[in-house]
């Protein structure tokens, strides 16, 4: 199969669908042959071809969002070097839209949409390509063509079995093929990874991937996994290092984000639940209050499922239990937005009634969480180096460009937190954004500011991730504030 690059600019091909298959190919994404594309959307990267009538539509399913702009990017830039002319129609309800190309224009004889999707859950190789980078201590600078791209992928995929922590070695090979949009963020990230070790004097010589040992790590680094608080992992590095040199033993630690491009917004700090059994809010609030706001998130629900036309009266709804309400939330997910961005959400009044008056061990609690400052004092070892690191790669036509990654190391970030909490702590809500119950809302969401003495230092939402049978979270990014805490 010709890889796309070979044809980007090529006009002896006047099929569309070709040229769009071409492309989809040396992606990595198989043209998968499904029934029912809504009930397989996003359960599978690829394409799905669907024949009805006079039109085609190729349903593309790539990763993550980012790539999933990235192939429509590449996609139109085909048909606009092939000289295939093509609209975009907006899809209703949302900003999203897709590459409609007409039946005079397509050469398959019949109208083709193209439709860009993304997949809800992805398989993690992120860690793993850090993992295995850092292990086999390279440092790659500048732009790595494909060609070369794909055979590191297989170098890197190579050491996967050499990573503890690992269940299923075959199935992260085969999610890292071609998976540009986390190998361009890994490399930033590990090349400063190398560098912060080679220059304590010390070298990698075990990798462990704690995300998939659960609550409970193995053996031999479970003492760096301490429970504090009540949270059963604590230590949230994603991937860990166990290094020899100069200083002896020394593990390292690194939570890894990522973004595209330096100019991106930064990646979200945390996704922490605020109600149910696991809310971030126990420990915080008082047990009353947290009974109030999950009340009141009973009620909404009861009040919403009433409000729908599904058979089911308000008198009906408004004695319905938790576990009666799932099925018909289930049914009624697409419109639930509508419910929660109107002026009968008591659930997200309540909590926007209920938050702000424990402003102070909020804030605490939360910066505490994400930036793990009781690391320090409660591991038994002192040869424990905690940092949060930010990998930024992108993907272009003609590879990847991987670029300086950040990082924040645990001792700085104990410095800064320790200043932080000498002031005025307060979570307020955010200037200029309507909340979800407010007229004219854009959005289902509660935005807040965490501010110290009144100045910004990271936006939060409260917002629901997903289906809404799970609980809603908490979402936070820091602003430039508080990045210059640390210059």
């Amino acid at each position: 199969m010709k890889d796309y690059r070979q044809f980007l600019n090529e006009s002896t091909i006047d099929n569309a669908g070709v040229l769009i298959a071409q492309y989809l190919s040396s992606q990595g994404y198989g043209n998968q042959i499904i029934v029912n594309t809504e009930e397989s959307k996003e359960k599978t990267k690829g394409y799905y071809e669907i024949e009805n009538g006079k039109t085609k539509t190729i349903w593309i399913v790539a990763e993550n969002d980012k790539t999933r702009i990235q192939d429509k990017i590449t996609i139109q830039k085909i048909l606009d070097d092939n000289n295939i002319s093509y609209s975009e129609t907006r899809l209703s309800g949302h900003s999203k839209t897709r590459t409609d190309i007409s039946k005079k224009d397509s050469g398959i004889g019949k109208k083709l949409n193209i439709m860009y999707k993304y997949l809800t859950k992805t398989i993690a190789v992120q860690e793993l390509f850090v993992g295995a980078l850092v292990m086999q201590k390279e440092i790659y600078n500048g732009e790595i063509d494909f060609a070369k791209t794909d055979g590191l992928i297989k170098k890197l995929t190579g050491y996967f079995s050499k990573i503890k922590g690992i269940d299923d070695v075959k199935k992260y090979i085969i999610a890292a093929q071609k998976n540009y949009s986390d190998l361009s963020p890994s490399i930033s990230s590990s090349n400063s990874i190398i560098k912060i070790i080679e220059n304590d004097g010390q070298t990698p010589v075990t990798a462990y991937w704690p995300a998939k040992m659960g609550n409970k790590w193995i053996d031999e680094i479970a003492f760096l996994n301490p429970q504090i608080g009540g949270i059963k992992t604590y230590n949230s590095s994603d991937i860990i290092f166990k290094t020899k040199g100069i200083k002896g033993e020394v593990f390292y630690g690194f939570s890894l984000k990522k973004k595209a491009k330096e100019t991106d917004l930064d990646p979200t700090l945390i996704n922490k639940a605020i109600t149910g059994k696991d809310s971030f809010l126990k420990g915080i609030v008082s047990d009353s209050d947290l009974d109030e706001i999950e009340n009141s998130k009973l009620d909404f629900f009861r009040y919403a499922v009433g409000a729908e036309e599904n058979g089911i009266s308000i008198e009906n709804a408004s004695t319905m239990s938790r576990d009666d309400l799932k099925g018909p939330i289930v049914d009624m997910d697409k419109n639930m937005h509508n419910h929660l961005k109107s002026s009968e959400n008591v659930f997200f009044k309540k909590i926007d009634e209920i938050l702000p008056k424990y402003s102070q061990d909020f804030a605490k609690a939360f910066l505490d969480l994400i930036f793990k400052p009781e690391l320090a004092n409660n591991i038994a070892t002192k040869d424990f180096k905690f940092n949060l690191n930010t990998g930024i790669g992108a993907i272009n036509v003609n590879g990847i460009a991987p670029k300086a990654a950040i990082n924040l190391d645990l001792d700085s970030t104990i410095e800064v937190l320790t200043g932080l909490y000498d002031t005025k702590l307060d979570i307020v809500q955010t200037e200029n954004k309507k909340q979800a119950w407010e007229l004219d809302a854009g959005a289902s969401k509660i935005f807040y500011t965490l501010t110290s003495d009144g100045i910004p230092i990271m936006n939060i939402e409260i917002r629901y991730k997903g289906n809404f049978i799970a609980n809603p979270q908490f979402q936070a990014v820091a602003n430039v504030n508080f990045k210059n805490l640390f210059k």
